[in-house]
């Protein structure tokens, strides 16, 4: 599955309500911008994901630029930013400012599928 591009809170809620509704319980939103180089470099980290969480969670991406909305409800203040959300209980699990390592957000994703 590849990731989903979104840019409202409807749109988000519509992820989360699919999400429960395939007992999917962990959402990965990532924020990203145009302008931002870092985001490109973790664009490239977070696409392979998807195919190795296949089933188990859900990969979204928004642009900060346009998604006025999703950057408030989750007060987004740099980028990149990742949420790793848990669908079930309709809650933000953990915020990641920055670039990580893959194997940094395998291990978060990893947790949150167990707590969530």
């Amino acid at each position: 599955m590849d990731q989903l591009h979104i840019n409202t809170t409807a749109e988000f809620n519509n992820v989360i309500k699919d999400a429960v509704a395939d007992h999917v319980g962990v959402v990965v939103l990532s924020f990203k911008a145009a302008w931002c180089a870092p985001c490109t470099m973790l664009g490239t980290t977070l696409s392979v994901l998807p195919e190795q969480f296949k089933d188990r969670a859900v990969f979204v991406v928004s642009d900060a630029d346009e998604a006025d909305e999703l950057v408030v409800k989750f007060n987004v203040r740099s980028l990149p930013l990742v949420v790793v959300y848990d669908a079930a209980n309709n809650s933000v699990y953990e915020s990641i400012t920055g670039s990580r390592s893959r194997d940094y957000f395998v291990n978060s994703i990893e947790k949150a599928l167990v707590q969530c």
